[in-house]
């Protein structure tokens, strides 16, 4: 009985009952043929309000191009959609929390300086705020105040190095 659900278990057997190509042969187009049907099937739910009357209960289909059936078999009905969420809940779920969007900020900043730094020209607070894309200065600034291994005087950037770095 577990064979009939193993795909890879039923074609042993069939290989073993039919050895002849020829006789295979229709049964392989069958076959084929029922592979593509179950790739190109998508499910759908369809949910109805209407005006003057109650919900009625949503009903769940297979599309396979142009058809639409109706699942009588129940196998869509414990689907559950990601669509239940609501829209709040949603939103809330994918906002970043303070510490990501301070560690998404800092990296862009170590990036920026790495890729406008090239070892002798100092970066100037334009240079990071150009390759940013953010509309000010200021921005740059709280970026940098926000970085530990980072400084300004009069609109430089400069990288901080600490004692262990300078030992290496």
């Amino acid at each position: 009985m577990d064979d009939l659900e193993s795909r890879a278990q039923m074609q042993q057997h069939f290989d073993k009952a039919i050895s002849d190509i020829l006789i295979k042969q229709p049964y392989l187009e069958a076959i084929k043929k029922a592979i593509h049907a179950v790739e190109i099937a998508t499910a759908w739910r369809v949910e109805g309000t209407l005006r003057e009357f109650a919900k009625f209960k949503p009903v769940n289909m297979w599309f396979s191009y142009p058809v639409h059936e109706v699942d009588t078999l129940g196998v869509l009905a414990d689907i559950q959609l990601e669509e239940n969420k609501p829209s709040w809940q949603k939103a809330k779920d994918s906002r970043k929390s303070k510490v990501e969007k301070s560690k998404e900020r800092n990296q862009k900043l170590e990036t920026a300086y790495s890729a406008l730094f090239d070892g002798s020209t100092p970066v100037s607070l334009d240079e990071i705020r150009e390759y940013l894309d953010v509309k000010t200065t200021k921005t740059v600034e709280n970026y940098i105040k926000e970085h530990d291994g980072f400084d300004t005087k009069k609109g430089i950037v400069f990288k901080i190095t600490t004692s262990k770095e300078k030992e290496k």
